[in-house]
């Protein structure tokens, strides 16, 4: 079987491997087919003028075979690029489908978590709001009438989430020398120490010009590096910075915030509002969603049709109707 046969063979089969098909591709060659019955027919031409008809006649059928191979080579390639480009599609249909099967179970999960997960965080985070807001109280309530020997308790929530102040840190401490006027201006300056003129080391003069000398005297001079103290940082307590939309439209907000949304007030105060705010989320938890959509109208449309049209919406009824009529 020639190679033509086989791809002939190939393409009768309802399909074909992809693999195979791109192989075939590659050696369905029209071009080169073209060519072949170029090179006959130019091989025709030189021999017109002296070439007997039976040898005319044998080029001949060898052109009218390189024609029909030229023109099955092109229709087995036309075949094989329609194959695969159905496989190809085929390929991209089955990615889209896994893709989109992919997202509709993603979707699901999601709509499960956050009809299951939402409202037990929303109640979790009340419950941990009302426990601060209850130990805040406490707090409040014992600071202003501690016992003998206690400081005041800390805000629980400051105490977790505030950065406190840090003093002044000493980080470098060295003792040098430096030399001082005496009873007069302080250290000497840096460009005149050079001309310092000293027997013991201790003590010395200084001429800066004009005739007139200082006496100078070295010191012992102590320094210090310090990093400078920070201020402390508080945010805004959790109660006044948290919002909660209720799960549907037309629920109540499960938490709204009580307080001031971006201010630091002081931490352990307005505890009333956040027992109150509590209260009212936990009553929004327990709600109905209500629909704030209001009642659809009611309209009336009228329009002239013809009998096949009201046999085709109203059928039997509008048969019996005209059977009345007559």
């Amino acid at each position: 079987m020639d190679a033509l046969s086989k791809f002939i063979s190939m393409l009768a089969r309802p399909k074909s491997a992809k693999a195979e098909l791109e192989a075939a591709l590659q050696r369905l060659d029209v071009s080169a087919a073209e060519e072949a019955v170029d090179a006959l027919e130019a091989r025709r031409r030189t021999m017109l003028a002296t070439a007997s008809d039976a040898e005319i006649a044998a080029v001949d059928t060898e052109i009218v075979a390189a024609n029909r191979t030229c023109e099955r080579v092109g229709a087995l390639r036309a075949e094989t690029e329609k194959r695969l480009a159905a496989i190809r599609d085929e390929e991209i249909e089955a990615e889209r489908r896994q893709r989109f099967d992919d997202a509709r179970k993603a979707s699901a999960a999601a709509m499960t978590k956050l009809k299951r997960d939402y409202p037990d965080l929303a109640r979790r985070l009340v419950d941990l709001i009302d426990t601060v807001a209850a130990a805040e109280i406490a707090i409040n309530a014992v600071n202003a009438a501690l016992p003998i020997g206690e400081k005041p308790l800390l805000s629980p929530e400051r105490a977790v989430r505030a950065l406190a102040e840090e003093p002044r840190k000493l980080v470098d401490e060295t003792v040098t020398a430096k030399w001082f006027y005496v009873d007069a201006w302080g250290k000497v300056e840096e460009h005149y120490v050079s001309d310092i003129k000293s027997t013991d080391g201790i003590t010395g003069t200084l001429d800066t010009g004009g005739g007139k000398q200082y006496q100078v005297q070295l010191k012992k001079v102590a320094r210090r590096t310090f990093l400078d103290a920070k201020q402390g940082a508080t945010p805004t307590p959790l109660s006044a910075a948290i919002r909660l939309p209720g799960l549907f439209v037309g629920q109540a907000d499960f938490w709204r915030p009580a307080g001031p949304d971006g201010v630091a007030y002081e931490m352990g105060s307005r505890q009333p509002q956040v027992l109150d705010a509590v209260a009212a989320a936990r009553r929004a938890l327990d709600s109905k969603p209500a629909d704030t959509r209001g009642e659809p109208f009611q309209r009336v449309e009228e329009n002239v049709i013809d009998d096949a049209e009201a046999e085709e919406l109203f059928g039997l009824a509008y048969a019996a109707a005209s059977e009345v009529a007559r």
